[in-house]
């Protein structure tokens, strides 16, 4: 899962996805995923990252980076919308 996010271009370094993962803020096919999680073709993606939500379909899944004016072709940007301070109201500190 973190390299498939570093390779589309979603996150700018496996770092930085595996945090996300850890988290809970990447779900594959609505379940939380893991850093070390397989992502296949047809797979439903959600990300909450930088006040946004994004849910992706995955359409491929590149062994290596890709770039940028081929990432569409990787995934397909199903829905974005912004997050509200309120949705984390009910999350306590961890």
């Amino acid at each position: 899962m973190d390299r498939f996010l570093k390779n589309v271009g979603i996150v700018a370094r496996r770092k930085l996805a595996q945090e996300a993962c850890r988290r809970g803020l990447i779900e594959l096919d609505g379940r939380p995923a893991k850093s070390a999680s397989s992502v296949h073709v047809g797979q439903d993606l959600t990300v909450r990252l930088g006040m946004r939500l994004r849910r992706y379909r995955i359409l491929s899944v590149p062994v290596c980076p890709v770039a940028r004016a081929e990432r569409s072709e990787c995934v397909e940007l199903m829905h974005e919308e912004p997050i509200s301070l309120d949705d984390f109201e009910d999350e306590g500190p961890e």
